[in-house]
């Protein structure tokens, strides 16, 4: 069983359990980026790296159903849509928008 818990304030937590009892923990969507601004084009790169982690563990997560159980947290939503957007500044292209976006989308506007 594979799961996926989200907190706004406490984080959140993945990962699978086996039929044995064993426990592995697997990698969180995560929004930061670590960078060192001594070197040049740091920021970038870690950027992309993120962005390119993130859209990763996004696809993994759609492929297992997490988010096929019902409506997805707004401030996951929004999240996942900042790490995807074109990014005006340095024009790194985000990942196309997922199904729940589209959804969650049409159920804040209607």
């Amino acid at each position: 069983m594979e799961y996926y818990a989200h907190h706004r304030i406490g984080g959140d937590a993945r990962g699978r359990i086996y039929e044995d009892g064993r426990h592995v923990q697997l990698p969180e969507l995560s929004t930061m980026i670590f960078y060192n601004p001594n070197i040049p084009g740091d920021y970038e790169r870690q950027q992309q790296k993120s962005r390119e982690e993130y859209g990763q563990i996004e696809r993994e997560l759609q492929e297992v159903g997490i988010f096929s159980g019902g409506p997805v947290p707004g401030d996951m939503v929004v999240n996942s849509y900042l790490m995807r957007k074109k990014d005006e500044e340095n024009g790194v292209e985000g990942e196309d928008e997922l199904e729940y976006e589209d959804e969650r989308e049409e159920e804040l506007e209607g």
